[in-house]
C-alpha cells in the first residue's frame, strides 16, 4: 500500500471506546469562531500533537494561550 507521504504512528494504541465515553468537558456558554491562517506543516504538527496527547485542537490551543500569558502576562482590557 502506498504511503503518500505520512509518517507512521509509532505511539500507543488508542483507548477503547468505552475509555473513552463522557471524557470531554464542555465550556459554558457560546462558541465564537476564531479563523486563522497557518501554513501547512505547522497545522500538520498541531494536529499530531494533539491527538498524541489526547486532547483536542481547541484544548492545546487552551494550554498554549494560558502557557503564554503565564509567561508574559495577559491582555490588558
Amino acid at each position: 500500500m502506498a504511503n503518500f507521504g505520512r509518517k507512521k504512528s509509532l505511539g500507543e494504541a488508542p483507548p477503547a471506546p468505552t475509555e473513552t465515553l463522557n471524557n470531554v468537558e464542555k465550556p459554558a456558554g457560546k462558541w465564537k469562531d476564531l479563523n486563522f491562517k497557518v501554513d501547512p506543516d505547522f497545522q500538520y504538527e498541531f494536529t499530531v500533537l494533539a491527538a498524541q496527547h489526547r486532547i483536542s485542537q481547541v484544548e492545546l490551543l487552551r494550554r498554549a494561550y494560558a502557557a503564554y500569558v503565564e509567561k508574559f502576562g495577559g491582555p490588558k482590557l
